[in-house]
């Protein structure tokens, strides 16, 4: 097995060792963490309140979470990605599974520092960053039970 990864901000991939667990994942992102659902035995995850805590747009963490088959949004602050069992939940990412992550990650850092070796998914990644970085907050509306819009 082979731990967990972090995607800093500024879109620095760091690898830890340990088993992640839910407390790890809490202290590397925030307090309200939430599930991005990826494929291939894989977990994202990001700080729920990152945009109401006003946390910088995590661009290369972003693209990576798309990448990996998550839905286009534009996440704030850290981005986790951890191995995932529909039993054990929360595991170490395979060795496999790093290298993966790895791999998608280095080109997602080549295209967006200029140096990418394939020019369309460096043009699309580039896209992409663009459209993360100028999309609308992510917001939401509390409308108390009886309130309006019922």
């Amino acid at each position: 097995m082979s731990g967990w990864l972090v995607v800093a901000v500024d879109g620095t991939l760091t690898h830890h060792t340990t088993t992640p667990t839910s407390a790890l994942i809490k202290e590397a992102i925030g307090d309200w963490w939430d599930m991005v659902h990826l494929p291939s035995g894989l977990m994202g995850w990001v700080d729920g309140d990152g945009h109401p805590k006003g946390l910088e747009r995590n661009v290369a963490g972003s693209i990576l979470l798309m990448a990996l088959g998550a839905g286009r949004m534009p996440y704030a602050g850290p981005v986790v990605v951890t191995g995932w069992h529909p039993v054990r939940e929360i595991s170490e990412l395979t060795e496999d599974g790093e290298y993966y992550v790895r791999t998608v990650h280095e080109q997602i850092a080549g295209a967006l520092a200029g140096v990418a070796g394939d020019a369309v998914f460096a043009d699309a990644v580039r896209k992409t960053a663009t459209d993360v970085l100028g999309a609308p907050t992510p917001a939401m509306t509390v409308i108390p039970l009886g309130g309006e819009g019922r």
